[in-house]
């Protein structure tokens, strides 16, 4: 059974600084996506409605903050995103509402959308800045991000009302802490892309936690 959003959750301190963590190398031929990385409890949930909803295609669970892109330079690109993460991170993201749409036949897609507030623009604005030559999205990627925790962009029509049945059970609107960075990482050309975290990255401890 899913369990339902919670009204709220507290924010504690951040944790401790470290390097990026590695899962799968930075290589040629790859493509790319930056996402900002789930709490545990919510990340558990979207795996299970993609599970109901037969979701094989998407990226780990988080908030995309980048289009799926291609890199340059793979090694600056990793010290962006570690610069970025010791300075912005923790965020407290709202989670707003449900999100349903049918785009086509085959583009079923479900998602809890975000709130758009000050600290995260910012955050994107920065984001957007250090990325400035280290990446090159892909051709047939959508200008614009929506800032959302998707569940599928291709969810199949007979699955669809189960997973926004599931997601609209008990929903609540939500306050939740976003500690990590993620980089997504999948083969070019996979016609079912077979998505891995190349990198975590972690925020600075403040100074009144040392």
């Amino acid at each position: 059974m899913l369990a339902p959003l919670p009204r709220a959750t507290p924010v504690p301190a951040a944790q401790g600084a470290r390097a990026p963590e590695r899962a799968a190398p930075l290589a040629a031929g790859l493509v790319y996506q930056v996402l900002l990385g789930l709490p545990p409890e919510l990340g558990a949930q979207v795996l299970e409605l993609r599970a109901t909803g037969d979701v094989e295609d998407m990226p780990p669970p988080g908030i995309p903050l980048t289009p799926r892109f291609y890199t340059p330079d793979a090694d600056a690109l990793d010290a962006a995103l570690e610069r970025w993460a010791r300075a912005r991170l923790p965020l407290t993201v709202d989670i707003a509402s449900v999100h349903a749409e049918v785009v086509s036949e085959r583009h079923y897609v479900a998602a809890w959308a975000v709130t758009m507030d000050d600290r995260l623009r910012a955050a994107l604005h920065a984001l957007r800045r250090t990325l400035i030559g280290l990446i090159e999205p892909l051709p047939d990627e959508p200008p614009a991000i929506r800032l959302r925790v998707t569940i599928g962009e291709r969810i199949a029509a007979r699955r669809f009302p189960q997973v926004v049945a599931l997601m609209q059970r008990d929903f609540e609107p939500a306050q939740w802490p976003m500690r990590t960075l993620l980089l997504a990482v999948c083969v070019e050309d996979d016609a079912l892309p077979d998505w891995d975290i190349a990198a975590i990255y972690a925020g600075e401890v403040p100074p009144s936690a040392v």
